[in-house]
């Protein structure tokens, strides 16, 4: 499968990990068949670099870049690995590679001015590997859907591997229930591995992290 995709994660309105807001969150997206900039969407308030016009996504094959005093410090670390996400083909969308700045830089990027940025013609990130999107991306330019396993494994570790594997299953499921309702034919993949979620898949990732 392809792997050379931009992934904008889905992180649902409290910001935990994988849960009905999320779904509700995807649902909603799927919905409209545009993903939306936070203009677009009605809202006027955003703390990150991408400002209000701009939709942020990781560059998957970037994922291993972050700043070397600040480890894992990435939109693949911070985002693509905790929540669900949509991907889609580097090919088929025209994105903007902002200019790196450090996040400790003091120039206008301190979090209370973020909302600036929109009033400039630069594009600017902390985040090694974002590239930005202005205004939409048509959802018929969606690849796939990744999720986040080895997140999901760590979150309830308390549980049994067949408690885990149980609820990944319902969980997936779920997923494909809402993709198949919306008139989405695309598949599921782990966000580490890219194993497709199928049962067989589910399986392996769930009983060989336990080995």
């Amino acid at each position: 499968m392809n792997d050379k995709v931009y992934i904008h994660a889905i992180s649902g309105k409290d910001h935990r990990f994988i849960n009905k807001n999320q779904e509700e969150t995807l649902s909603k997206i799927l919905s409209s068949r545009k993903l939306l900039s936070l203009t677009k969407q009605g809202i006027n308030e955003n703390p990150s670099y991408a400002g209000l016009d701009y939709i942020s996504l990781s560059d998957y094959e970037k994922r291993s870049l972050y700043p070397e005093n600040h480890r894992f410090y990435n939109a693949y670390y911070l985002f693509s690995r905790n929540y669900i996400g949509l991907a889609f083909d580097k090919e088929n969308l025209d994105t903007i590679i902002p200019t790196f700045i450090e996040n400790n830089d003091e120039y206008i990027f301190e979090r209370k001015n973020k909302k600036k940025i929109d009033i400039i013609n630069e594009r600017y990130t902390d985040l090694m590997d974002e590239v930005q999107v202005k205004d939409s991306i048509n959802l018929e330019l969606l690849s796939y859907i990744t999720y986040p396993t080895s997140t999901f494994i760590r979150d309830n570790s308390i549980l049994s591997t067949d408690k885990k594997y149980e609820i990944l299953i319902d969980r997936i499921n779920r997923l494909y229930g809402i993709l198949k309702s919306m008139g989405y034919n695309v598949d599921i993949y782990d966000i580490d591995t890219l194993t497709k979620m199928d049962n067989d898949g589910i399986r392996k990732l769930i009983y060989k992290s336990n080995c």
